[in-house]
């Protein structure tokens, strides 16, 4: 998820949902196809409106990230972040160098590692999750490896991870879910593909979100994160705004559509401005529950204001046509953030944020990226919770 672009994650933007129309080997015949939907336990519709009338989301800083001495700038633009139990920051910056490891109070303690292709070592680092017992697990697009650190920052080993990550989730010490669009016979037209404890491959399933078509983008662009007493949730980041619990296993236990008018359903999500008005479709950019039970959805929108952010130039020499350039992501995006009681099918409350970016580092965390006044870039974390403020409506 960086800060340049804010496609979905890669570098430069975390997570790059964006996937090639490559079509592999043998795909031929999922071609012009729709793969039937695994039958829900449970399928459930959020209406627009019906808040918690009591409930606030709060917010408060919880800690900035301070470089080394000497260094003005030493994160430019993060693609991760992750918490760990002993409440380590551990840093993914994607290509500008190996990740970073901060103190609870935002003090950087080391750089882990180096830059190179050895084992243990990074040549990008665009995604890291931590699992219960502080095993970081750091996605390297470019070596195509996710690789495993223990609690002490040693290097425990690799497994090879085809490029195609969008997200990953540890939903118990023995399995990890990756959100991927892989081209392989095996795997391709699955949106989510069970890993083992050491990072082996073991199973796709799930369906695309729409029919696979000769020479267009696969609708399989998830974030998945772990779920209160096992399995995962997973949500598209583009097109719907639709809710999925699953079973490690490959069952779909609920399915749960939020309809909102500024997040309207479409096939074909757009992904730029244009002259004629047409904006970026929303985009989810962050998913995580919380230890009871509500699922917090971070979702990139356009600014109500966005035409201040955004400059028109020439797409090229001697040619009339123009092209858009965001000169202020503030003011071209707005984050909002919902926090999703699925029990009530209801949206216990939402928050508009003045930001481009925000990712949740772990249940109640997430950080920012922003600009100060040198013009120098700052990463805070924040800590995020839903305040009763009657107890009739308590979740």
């Amino acid at each position: 998820m960086l800060m340049s672009d804010f496609a979905v994650v890669t570098r430069p933007s975390f997570p790059s949902c964006a996937v090639r129309a490559v079509v592999a080997a043998g795909a031929a015949a999922f071609l012009l196809r729709t793969p039937p939907p695994v039958a829900a336990q449970a399928v459930g519709v959020i209406p627009d409106g019906g808040e918690c009338t009591t409930c606030r989301i709060r917010t408060a800083l919880w800690a900035t990230l301070r470089p080394a001495s000497g260094d003005q700038e030493i994160i430019r633009t993060p693609s991760s972040i992750a918490t760990t139990r002993s409440r380590a920051i551990v840093v993914a910056r994607g290509g500008d160098g190996p990740p970073l490891v901060f103190d609870s109070t935002g003090e950087l303690r080391r750089v882990l590692s180096k830059q190179g292709s050895g084992p243990g070592e990074f040549e990008s680092t665009d995604l890291v999750v931590a699992d219960g017992s502080d095993t970081v697990l750091f996605l390297d697009r470019r070596l195509q490896r996710l690789s495993f650190f223990g609690p002490d920052w040693r290097y425990l080993r690799s497994a090879p991870m085809p490029d195609g990550v969008s997200s990953i989730a540890v939903v118990t010490p023995g399995q990890i879910v990756a959100a991927a669009e892989f081209h392989d016979a095996a795997r391709f037209g699955h949106p989510y593909h069970l890993l083992d404890r050491t990072g082996n491959y073991v199973r796709s399933f799930g369906a695309p979100s729409g029919p696979i078509l000769p020479g267009v983008t696969l609708p399989l662009g998830r974030l998945v994160t772990p779920a209160q007493g096992g399995g995962f949730w997973a949500i598209p980041v583009h097109g719907e705004y639709r809710l999925e619990k699953w079973s490690a296993n490959g069952t779909l236990r609920e399915s749960i559509t939020r309809r909102a008018p500024w997040f309207p359903r479409t096939p074909s999500p757009r992904f730029g401005f244009t002259r004629d008005g047409d904006t970026p479709s929303p985009q989810v950019i962050s998913l995580v529950e919380d230890a009871s039970g509500l699922i917090w959805v971070a979702i990139r929108v356009v600014d109500r204001n966005w035409p201040s952010g955004v400059r028109w130039t020439p797409a090229g020499r001697g040619e009339s046509s123009m092209r858009p350039t965001i000169e202020d992501r503030s003011r071209a995006f707005d984050i909002i953030i919902e926090a999703v009681d699925v029990r009530r099918r209801r949206v216990a409350a939402s928050l508009r944020l003045d930001d481009a970016w925000i990712q949740f580092v772990a249940p109640g965390r997430y950080f920012r990226v922003h600009e100060d006044q040198g013009g120098l870039l700052q990463v805070e974390l924040y800590t995020i919770r839903l305040d009763y403020e009657g107890r009739q409506d308590r979740h």
